[in-house]
C-alpha cells in the first residue's frame, strides 16, 4: 500500500478548498436573492395597502358608494358637495397610482399589467378622464404621458360579443 505523501495532501486540500469556496459562493447568491426579494415584497405590501384602505371606502360607505356610481354614469347629475367628495377620492386615487407608477421606475416591480388594467377601466368612466384633465398637471410628466395613453386606450369602442340569435 502507497504511504500518501506530502504532496498529496496538499493537492487534497486545495480540493477540498475550492469546493467549500464554491458552496460558500452559492449559499451567499442563495442570501443576495433573498434580500433583494425582501425590498420588493415590502414595496408591494405598501401599494396594496393603500388600495385596500381606497377599497373599504366605497365598499363601507353606502351613500358614497351610490355617489360614486352616479358620477361614473353622469358626473354633471351630483350637486356641488357630491362633485367635492368624489373628487377627493378620485384625487386620491390618482396621489396613489402615482406612487405605483413611481415604485414601478424604481424597479420595485417588473411589470403593471393588473394594475394598468384597473386604471384603464377607471378612466373608461368620465368622471375620471375630467378629473385627470381639472389635476394631471399636478403630476409627473412620465405619468402624464402613461394616464394620457390609458385614457386614449380607454375612450377606444369597445368591441361587444354577436348577440346569440338562437
Amino acid at each position: 500500500m502507497d504511504s500518501i505523501n506530502l504532496e498529496q495532501i496538499s493537492y487534497l486540500g486545495e480540493t477540498v478548498a475550492a469546493i467549500a469556496v464554491v458552496i460558500s459562493l452559492i449559499y451567499v447568491g442563495k442570501q443576495i436573492n433573498l434580500n433583494t426579494q425582501e425590498p420588493r415584497l415590502a414595496a408591494f405590501r405598501n401599494v396594496a395597502a393603500p388600495w385596500g384602505d381606497k377599497m373599504h371606502t366605497v365598499a363601507g360607505d353606502q351613500n358614497f358608494a351610490e355617489i360614486l356610481h352616479r358620477a361614473e354614469q353622469d358626473f354633471d347629475t351630483l350637486d356641488s358637495v357630491e362633485r367635492k367628495r368624489v373628487l377627493a377620492y378620485i384625487s386620491g386615487w390618482f396621489m396613489m397610482t402615482d406612487a405605483d407608477y413611481f415604485a414601478y421606475q424604481a424597479g420595485a416591480f417588473d411589470s403593471l399589467p393588473g394594475i394598468t388594467a384597473v386604471w384603464r377601466k377607471n378612466f373608461s368612466f368620465r368622471v375620471y378622464r375630467e378629473a385627470w384633465k381639472l389635476e394631471g398637471d399636478f403630476y409627473s410628466p412620465g405619468l402624464q404621458a402613461f394616464y394620457d395613453k390609458l385614457i386614449n386606450e380607454a375612450e377606444k369602442p369597445v368591441a361587444t360579443a354577436p348577440e346569440n340569435t338562437a
